[in-house]
């Protein structure tokens, strides 16, 4: 008999809040962002973030990033950020960590 077996161990969980934070950034730049659209950034890069030392350094980087916004993005829009980034491990992580090799066993 053989039996091949493949073992996800990625934490859906995890993933979810990920693609929930993405979400989130996207609808909070259209509004933001509303009637300068031009002015938008291209992408928010959360790995970039995580990777920061601290929360000091996200949100001065998120100020440069969203210099050419006209509506208030400290409160409403970088501290939440911050906030939701806080235990988010990076999409590398999550996508290297996820899937073993199959396991072969013959009988």
């Amino acid at each position: 008999k053989r039996h091949a077996r493949v073992t996800v161990k990625y934490n859906r969980k995890e993933l979810q809040r990920r693609l929930e934070v993405e979400k989130w950034i996207d609808e909070r730049l259209d509004q933001l962002y509303s009637g300068q659209e031009s002015d938008m950034p291209e992408e928010v890069m959360i790995d970039e973030l995580i990777d920061m030392p601290n929360d000091e350094e996200r949100i001065k980087k998120l100020q440069e990033v969203l210099q050419k916004c006209n509506s208030n993005t400290e409160v409403h829009f970088i501290r939440e950020l911050v906030e939701k980034l806080n235990g988010m491990h990076k999409q590398e992580v999550l996508q290297t960590v996820g899937i073993e090799h199959p396991a072969i066993s013959h009988n």
